[in-house]
């Protein structure tokens, strides 16, 4: 209880910004790393196993981020993450600070703090 307590104050008070450009972000991301039975013989599949790279995990993050000035936004953020080989089903969440190093057009190069 106290913890949706306390999301649904720190969402309040990113909507109470009225004057603020609040932003919707969401991204999907695979990991990999290198194959171990790379080259190996696979009697299941009765083939040679020739893919260099394994699949390692899948991760889900959403959030919102509310932009403070032009260089300065912060955001909460909630995510899924799976680990199949290490049988580990996570729900992370976390604020987090963007501090923009440079602006041109509508791109900017930023540094991100969790």
């Amino acid at each position: 209880m106290k913890k949706i307590l306390f999301i649904a104050v720190i969402l309040n008070s990113f909507f109470s910004y009225s004057q603020r450009e609040i932003n919707y972000n969401f991204t999907v991301n695979f990991t990999f790393t290198h194959n171990e039975n790379f080259g190996e013989y696979d009697e299941y599949l009765q083939e040679t196993d020739w893919s260099f790279f394994a699949y390692k995990s899948f991760l889900l993050r959403n959030g919102l981020e509310v932009e403070l000035s032009r260089l300065i936004s912060v955001g909460i953020n909630l995510g899924l993450d799976w680990h199949p080989d290490l049988d580990v089903l996570a729900i992370p969440y976390y604020l987090d600070t963007k501090i923009a190093l440079s602006e041109v057009d509508d791109d900017k190069f930023y540094i991100k703090f969790h």
